[in-house]
């Protein structure tokens, strides 16, 4: 089944939908707030400030550097506002608008290898805009966070990621797995599988799970302390066994709307909605 086409933008639909994506950035400020010092910014903002100034937090900084010290992030935010010149909280915010932004403008992007409708478009990115601060089923996380944090760099990132894969850029999608990466060592983990399975589902001919299952990975990992099982097991998002009902719907009750989805996606011939890529 053929590929859709990538969109072709003018020079004056470019700066509508740039305008249209500010509009929404702004509007999903406005509905979910901004929070800069809320939940686990407690160890991501120290970590700037001590990138900023590294005569502060004398003590006891082995509190936040255990997790700040594995991403790129401090270092990028303290050096965008040594750079500009203007004060953490500035700079913090217009990183939140960024990053907002620019998951809006890959939603967009996304959403022209899926539909040749622009309404159709707008209404995907629109709806992701007005769930930024939906729970993610078991994971006690949002699809955005309303502060600036890793996750959200590494998010759009993400996004851009499938984007370059659909296009077959893959240097490009290379690119952006590794911004992602430098931000949050984690989370692109999941975009690389999902993108390693759609190139997979495009050539069927390249075995991807044998050779996987020789790596090493188990290698890779540390055991963990008998604190950190501790600590682990008071979290309940952590074991699926233990989740609610409704926890175990939000997981599995997505996977019946996409198979619903993909089932109209084969019969309008739009391959890369069916998982036909």
């Amino acid at each position: 089944m053929r590929e859709m086409p990538r969109p072709i933008e003018a020079r004056g639909s470019k700066s509508c939908v740039t305008l249209i994506l500010l509009f929404l950035t702004t509007a999903a400020l406005l509905v979910h707030g901004y929070h800069p010092g809320a939940e686990d910014a407690e160890i991501y903002l120290p970590g700037i400030e001590k990138a900023l100034q590294p005569e502060l937090f004398g003590f006891n900084a082995q509190f936040f550097q255990s997790h700040a010290h594995l991403t790129l992030f401090p270092n990028l935010i303290a050096t965008s506002v040594k750079i500009s010149h203007v004060p953490l909280e500035v700079g913090a915010f217009v990183w939140q608008l960024l990053s907002m932004f620019l998951l809006l403008l890959g939603c967009w992007e996304l959403s022209g290898r899926c539909f040749s409708d622009r309404r159709a478009r707008w209404a995907g990115v629109a709806l992701v805009a007005a769930l930024f601060t939906l729970p993610v089923a078991g994971t006690a996380l949002y699809i955005m966070d309303q502060y600036i944090n890793p996750r959200n760099l590494a998010a759009f990132a993400g996004i851009f990621v499938i984007v370059a894969v659909l296009d077959r850029r893959y240097l490009l999608a290379g690119l952006f797995l590794l911004f992602g990466a430098a931000m949050h060592p984690l989370m692109p983990a999941f975009t690389m599988s999902y993108a390693a399975l759609l190139v997979w589902m495009r050539r069927r001919e390249i075995g991807i799970a044998g050779p996987a299952g020789a790596l090493p990975l188990a290698s890779m990992f540390s055991g963990a302390s008998p604190a950190y099982h501790e600590v682990a097991a008071s979290h309940n998002y952590h074991y699926f066994l233990r989740w609610q009902w409704y926890e175990i719907a939000g997981a599995v009750a997505p996977l019946a709307i996409l198979w619903w989805f993909s089932r109209i996606a084969r019969s309008r011939q739009m391959p890369n909605v069916a998982g036909q890529a």
